[in-house]
């Protein structure tokens, strides 16, 4: 559920021709993942076609999940991801600025 969307930036001029010019926008959104996990935090949305707005590449969040993890973790899947855990407590960002994940600016994830 969104509580909070930021206001829409739209490109002056597009990057890319034939997707026209893009927009995107911050949301604030609180969520429910089966089978036991919450989470709460902030992700940056691209707008699609006739209002459909979907994640971009940045996320900042707080979650709770079954899984018990103490301290970092680094993956790569669509992007670098890294966490920091305290048992069921995880909080997780898009690891754009994380220097495991993105050590000058390269695009390997060194998985811990």
């Amino acid at each position: 559920m969104i509580l909070w969307k930021s206001k829409i930036e739209t490109e002056d001029k597009p990057e890319f021709s034939e997707l026209g010019r893009r927009s995107w926008r911050w949301v604030f959104e609180v969520d429910y993942w089966k089978p036991m996990a919450v989470g709460a935090g902030f992700y940056h949305q691209v707008l699609f076609e006739k209002g459909d707005w979907r994640p971009a590449v940045q996320y900042y969040n707080l979650s709770l999940t079954p899984h018990f993890r103490l301290g970092e973790r680094h993956d790569y899947y669509d992007g670098p991801h890294c966490s920091f855990s305290i048992g069921f407590l995880h909080i997780n960002w898009s690891g754009d600025w994380c220097k495991k994940c993105m050590p000058d600016d390269e695009v390997e994830c060194a998985t811990s």
